[in-house]
């Protein structure tokens, strides 16, 4: 049984619509100014969704957060005040002006930072993962719109920060927290932030590492919960996804294997296979294929073979066209087809045979809508269980490349857009951001 990692309830209530937008208006102010506010008046519905896909953090993380004294959220003891004079003055951050492609409007630049207030807060960013999200933000095809303040915009949705000076009136943070940004839109790809205290949410996850801390509310999440909501899954059981190589692939993977469920791992081809497919095996994949091994009558045997005398009867699907008619065939009688991303950019292609004559059901899953529907409870649940599988050792950091967003602004510049590239490209490691030097894990 997972010791529960709730010590005590965030102090802050779950936001309105409104009220979120005014702590992103607040939570923006740190890079531009201190009067530049956005307006606090209803949001749209995409925007209020948004403000979903991270406000959740206010009441998800009663499980998580806590006001602990003494020690930092690394374990390490952390100074009660930083003094003003190392204390950074300026920042880095990755900002866009206008929709486009990322290498034609991402660029870096270095802006000041305003002084601490009295109820603000400083704070360094840890790590900030590149998401397919934020890169569908900057093309403009995200439901979910940045927040533009005079004209620009900073990228990033995720990443975890740690408090490194705070305001003479600031009650619920310390200097050493570890926090997360309480909303969407707050703009995660940058070296430092000045912000109010209510902006940000401590996370208590002692022996969680920062980049699995900075990288559970989105892919981790999803996987916990297409494993969890469409089908009773029971020990034994087969699920088979495409994309596997993906933060939520890697995740499915490694909560399939804790729940004592079997995967199905679909990949595209590439020059380091052998690699790739044992690096999947080692997070507990039982069978890995490319797309174009997944109708070889051998493949067909060994699926089979695993799942004995039933077929998977839930397939998860982030890339579309015919990878995921390969996923569809490979289900049961009744079997979920859940859809969450769309990386091939090609419509799904299902046979009208499988709806008619297996009864194949036809879903889609989007995280930011289940973080806006379902309650405290259910969002504490899951994030203690992903951390204690963490804790454990049972639930691996992705794989991942730490880029450097710091020293020249062309320097940082050319990091960044090289590591958004190899995002793009599907097949990379997760690439993060981060503000001091790291080698590659």
């Amino acid at each position: 049984m997972l010791l529960p990692l709730i010590s005590a309830v965030s102090s802050f209530p779950p936001p309105s619509a409104s009220s979120s937008a005014l702590a992103v208006a607040c939570a923006c102010r740190g890079l531009w100014g201190r009067r530049r506010f956005v307006s606090v008046t209803r949001p749209s519905l995409s925007a209020a969704a948004g403000i979903a896909h991270q406000a959740h953090l206010a009441s998800a993380f009663p499980g998580c957060l806590r006001r602990h004294r003494g020690r930092a959220g690394n374990g390490m003891p952390f100074a009660r005040t930083t003094s003003s004079a190392t204390s950074p003055s300026s920042t880095l951050a990755v900002v866009f002006s206008a929709y486009g492609p990322p290498a034609s409007v991402l660029r870096v630049e270095s802006r000041p930072l305003e002084p601490v207030e009295p109820s603000y807060v400083k704070v360094k960013f840890l790590a900030s993962p590149i998401n397919p999200a934020d890169i569908n933000q900057i093309q403009g095809s995200y439901p979910i719109k940045p927040t533009f303040i005079d004209g620009t915009a900073i990228g990033g949705n995720e990443g975890l920060a740690q408090v490194i000076e705070v305001g003479s009136a600031v009650t619920s943070l310390r200097v050493g927290d570890r926090v997360l940004p309480y909303t969407t839109g707050f703009g995660t790809w940058r070296q430092y932030a000045v912000a109010d205290e209510k902006a940000f949410l401590k996370v208590n996850a002692e022996g969680v590492s920062d980049i699995s801390v900075a990288t559970v509310t989105v892919n981790p999440c999803t996987a916990f919960r297409m494993l969890s909501d469409f089908v009773d899954l029971k020990e034994g059981d087969a699920v088979v996804q495409n994309g596997a190589t993906s933060a939520v692939g890697q995740a499915v993977i490694q909560i399939a294997r804790v729940r004592g469920l079997k995967s199905i791992n679909i990949i595209r081809d590439r020059p380091n296979l052998d690699e790739t497919v044992a690096s999947l095996k080692a997070l507990g994949a039982d069978l890995v294929f490319t797309e174009e091994q997944i109708r070889l009558p051998a493949t067909t045997k060994a699926i089979k073979a695993l799942c004995g005398q039933g077929q998977p009867k839930l397939g998860l699907n982030c890339v579309g066209g015919k990878s995921a008619t390969n996923v569809a065939r490979i289900l049961g009688s009744g079997g979920f087809h859940v859809t969450y991303g769309g990386m091939s950019k090609e419509p799904l292609a299902i046979p009208t045979s499988l709806l008619i004559f297996t009864d194949l059901h036809i879903r889609g899953f989007w995280m930011t809508r289940w973080f806006a529907a379902c309650s405290q409870d259910a969002k504490a649940d899951m994030l203690n269980e992903l951390f204690g599988m963490m804790r454990a050792g049972k639930f691996r950091e992705p794989f991942h490349d730490r880029v450097a967003l710091l020293g020249e602004v062309a320097d940082a510049q050319r990091n960044v857009l090289d590591a958004v590239e190899r995002a793009q490209a599907g097949m990379a490691r997760k690439q993060i951001l981060v503000s001091q030097e790291y080698g590659s894990a």
